[in-house]
């Protein structure tokens, strides 16, 4: 059977062909927002975002891209995703203790697309290559010269968590439940796609979640307890014997 294969749309985004063990990929673009995982310094409300200091002005947004975070001198461009589900990623799959915070920031005509193929042609100038990839696959915006506070809409907690757990809180969220995860409101359940190492292992996909505010609702109301129990479920029936098999015992 054929596999499915990744699409682009009108503007040359691409979009990743559905992964049997993820959740399907439904469009999350909008024009006029842009996405960030947060690095653990950066405090976004309070003093925007902003370029490493000591960055080289005269860095094209090629080099930036070409050499991403293993740049030992850093340019004066900020990254931003149109993509709120790269970002959820990022920050929940990247970072070793599983939790991350994302902003959600305003666009504006200064930022560079780069995510569209049109966008690559005006500001990396090339049209092929690893960085072009690298781009259009993290639906990549950038902004010379760091984001104003004023731009930055929200600040949101995302923390990581098994699979099963997120598409408990996805099924709920979609019937119109409140759903709680260790005393927050989740707001937000996704589950990333599966990926293999360098050494060829496959990995399983994981999921995340986008926490609001605290609940007052009891830890049995949570994701992840509603999970284990059925999990527990199932694995009661599953080890539950037969009727026929009791009645021999009898």
């Amino acid at each position: 059977m054929p596999k499915n294969k990744n699409t682009e749309d009108e503007k040359g985004r691409v979009h990743r062909a559905r992964h049997e063990e993820s959740d399907s990929e439904s469009s999350d673009i909008s024009e006029s927002v842009n996405y960030r995982a947060l690095r653990g310094e950066e405090k976004p409300l309070e003093q925007g975002l902003q370029p490493p200091e000591g960055a080289d002005q005269s860095k094209t947004p090629l080099q930036h891209v070409g050499a991403g975070s293993r740049a030992k001198t850093k340019s004066a461009f900020v990254s931003t995703t149109k993509s709120k589900r790269t970002a959820i990623a990022w920050a929940a799959f990247t970072n070793p203790t599983g939790t991350g915070r994302v902003a959600k920031i305003k666009a504006t005509k200064d930022d560079m697309d780069i995510s569209t193929t049109k966008g690559v042609k005006e500001h990396l100038k090339v049209e092929k290559g690893t960085a072009v990839n690298s781009a259009k696959a993290s639906k990549e915006v950038l902004t010379k010269g760091g984001i104003d506070k004023s731009r930055i809409m929200e600040v949101k907690d995302v923390q990581k968590v098994s699979q099963e757990v997120a598409r408990n809180a996805r099924k709920q969220l979609k019937e119109g439940k409140t759903v709680v995860h260790e005393g927050r409101i989740v707001e937000f359940a996704q589950v990333s796609r599966a990926k293999a190492t360098e050494s060829k292992v496959k990995l399983k996909p994981h999921g995340a979640l986008v926490l609001g505010k605290e609940s007052s609702l009891k830890r049995e109301n949570s994701a992840s307890s509603l999970s284990s129990n059925s999990d527990a479920s199932e694995s009661s029936k599953s080890s539950k014997p037969k009727k026929k098999k009791k009645s021999r015992r009898m």
